[in-house]
């Protein structure tokens, strides 16, 4: 089987090699990829924007396979959350996921990773009843297709764990749903190798999800557990060291009763450890007091 080399110029001059059409596994798109996943990991919403740019202007931009349209959907969805759900800014960036995803899945009908990324997609569309009525049986679908079509595959086992935190119990939702899903999909990705083909994404977000479901339960030991196995993976995770952390601190403060919610500040080892995310994370999920009263 032969492989296509494609010159696409974002975050730096990149060379992706996309397999032939009879490769049933993605080929690794280089540089590229690992840089946007990082851009993700950091939370680098300006590297992403440029990527995205560069991705979608140029030569480069057209004739592009399923690999590349996978990519180039994939950052406009990361940046959607970089924006307020329903926004316009965050409702067009996955309009383009959408657009590059149903490009993908012409070319490609089984393509089980892209179906899980527009069933994402879509889901992260809804605002309201009206819009969930029409948006949300087409996200199911997309994702139980996906699962259908790849039931062992780590990406398409969280996303749906993750689908299922937002939908209605009757339709296949609630908290005990996505946790077993989530679960299942953790032990996935323990058995996929750390330097698999691009995607391989959602190693250390699988664990920040299982923690999310957690602190919903009211486990918050849990939650932090979850949280310190992410940035064992990722130690600069942005979303866990700037979102999730500083929540489930203000949630243990709030059940001691010592704070009212939202008056609390890092301790002072977390406002000594420098700008390591990975020592402000440590701080905030260490065991003792994780904040302090200014």
């Amino acid at each position: 089987m032969g492989l296509v080399a494609v010159s696409l110029p974002l975050l730096g001059a990149a060379t992706i090699v996309l397999a032939a059409s009879d490769e049933p596994a993605r080929a690794v798109p280089g540089p590229a990829a690992a840089e946007i996943q990082r851009a993700v990991t950091t939370g680098n919403a300006g590297s992403l924007e440029d990527a995205r740019v560069r991705l979608r202007s140029g030569p480069s931009a057209q004739g592009l396979d399923e690999a590349a349209l996978y990519l180039r959907a994939y950052v406009a969805w990361r940046l959607s959350y970089f924006h307020a759900r329903g926004s316009e800014r965050s409702q067009a960036l996955l309009g383009e996921a959408e657009q590059d995803l149903d490009r993908v899945l012409s070319l490609d009908p089984g393509d089980a990773e892209a179906l899980a990324l527009l069933g994402s997609a879509i889901g992260s569309r809804i605002t309201g009843v009206w819009s969930g009525l029409s948006r949300g049986p087409r996200a199911a679908r997309a994702l139980d297709r996906a699962f259908e079509l790849a039931p062992d595959n780590p990406r398409v086992v969280m996303l749906l764990g993750i689908s299922r935190l937002y939908r209605p119990a009757p339709f296949g939702g609630g908290i005990a749903r996505a946790e077993q899903e989530l679960e299942r999909a953790r032990a996935l990705f323990a058995h996929e190798p750390a330097e698999a083909p691009w995607p391989n994404w959602g190693r250390a977000e699988v664990l920040a999800w299982l923690g999310q479901t957690a602190l919903r339960r009211g486990d918050l030991e849990k939650a932090g557990a979850f949280y310190r196995q992410a940035l064992e993976i990722e130690p600069d995770y942005d979303w866990v060291c700037r979102s999730l952390l500083p929540e489930l601190a203000g949630r243990r403060t709030a059940a001691s009763g010592t704070l009212a919610p939202g008056s609390w500040t890092m301790s002072p080892r977390a406002e000594t450890a420098g700008t390591s995310r990975r020592s402000v994370g440590e701080a905030y999920t260490a065991g003792g007091t994780p904040m302090s009263a200014r």
